[in-house]
């Protein structure tokens, strides 16, 4: 039989993540995905070193949510940028 693995269950608010709200339709889930990301930032230890980048849209309020460092650049701008960085 194989060995399981630990896992540890983690309730609450992801470190990562602060409490603003984020101003999205009723049933969006970029929500989600901030919590996801934010979740995979504390998990990995990264959260000194993260830098995210965000073009135009919806998705670039996420920023507002996460305390890392957060940059919102031009519509198609966001990979050169983030190469840059």
């Amino acid at each position: 039989m194989k060995e399981e693995a630990e896992r540890t269950i983690t309730c609450g608010m992801p470190g990562s993540m602060n409490n603003n709200q984020l101003p999205v339709c009723p049933g969006c889930m970029h929500g989600v995905v901030a919590r996801c990301v934010c979740e995979a930032i504390d998990e990995l230890g990264i959260q000194e070193n993260a830098i995210g980048v965000g073009g135009v849209g919806c998705h670039a309020m996420t920023g507002g949510a996460m305390e890392i460092d957060y940059i919102n650049v031009a519509h198609g701008r966001a990979p050169g940028v983030a190469n840059g960085i």
